[in-house]
């Protein structure tokens, strides 16, 4: 089992104080990946439930919890990658989230080669609309091609894992600055969520679980106002040219994931 740790203590969603991060993305989106893989969603979606992991208490550490996890996060998302001839662990893991539908689609790879579906959580929260975030306290998910850059065993809301914003399109496009743009957006655990993405306890278990044997630069997520792939004429939000131009950027892309 390989053990990839990036640690962070802190709580995760954006009314939480604003720190220092990464900058994520760049302003390009990654070259789209060879066609994905078929994978049966029922045979994935239908599985029981994995049993629930008994944590240590915090402070705690990625390493203490990833014993535990890791069984978890197997017997979640294991059957999918034999089926898929992707090796357990996989070595790059896509997270594309949907805002409409409140999906998180969960994506893994061998180091070289095409994505397969693992499995498809759930969102049980996020606050605002359509539209990329601009400012602290807007309530809004980000929208764009990001890293997962720390993850967190002791967050508020059980566990959580970072997403890289701002990145390099919404630094460009700021309509303040720096510090007044926020942070500290999280994908978590939990059913209540502003800013983020809450996909409940379970869900955050075994996803934190796989995340953390993935390297981190190749652990991504895009966030998307809703599935391209399934509403390919569907218009676009009112929104800015350069919103717009991503949105074109990430249709295409999106369109090697196919489901």
């Amino acid at each position: 089992m390989a053990l990839i740790a990036s640690t962070s203590v802190a709580a995760g969603c954006t009314r939480q104080p604003d720190q220092a991060r990464p900058a994520g993305a760049g302003q390009s989106a990654p070259r789209p990946p060879k066609a994905a893989g078929t994978v049966k969603p029922k045979a994935a979606q239908n599985q029981a439930p994995p049993a629930r992991p008994s944590l240590p208490p915090t402070p705690r550490t990625v390493e203490d919890v990833i014993g535990p996890l890791s069984p978890v996060a197997k017997a979640r998302y294991g059957a999918a990658c034999r089926h898929a001839n992707v090796a357990w662990p996989p070595k790059r893991v896509m997270l594309l989230a949907f805002k409409r539908e409140r999906r998180l689609e969960v994506w893994g790879a061998n180091t070289a080669g095409s994505y397969a579906l693992l499995y498809r959580h759930q969102v049980l929260a996020a606050s605002g609309g359509p539209g990329p975030k601009r400012r602290e306290g807007d309530e809004q998910v980000p929208e764009g091609f990001y890293d997962i850059t720390e993850l967190n065993p002791n967050s508020q809301f059980h566990l959580s894992m970072r997403v890289g914003y701002p990145n390099a399109d919404d630094l460009a496009h700021a309509r303040v600055d720096r510090a007044a743009m926020g942070g500290d957006i999280y994908i978590h655990g939990n059913h209540l969520s502003i800013g983020c993405l809450a996909i409940g306890d379970p869900g955050i278990e075994e996803l934190f679980g796989l995340m953390a044997q993935v390297p981190p630069g190749s652990r991504r997520i895009v966030i998307a106002p809703f599935d391209f792939r399934r509403h390919p004429g569907a218009a676009y939000p009112k929104e800015a040219a350069w919103v717009h131009e991503m949105y074109g950027r990430m249709k295409k892309f999106l369109a090697a994931f196919r489901v």
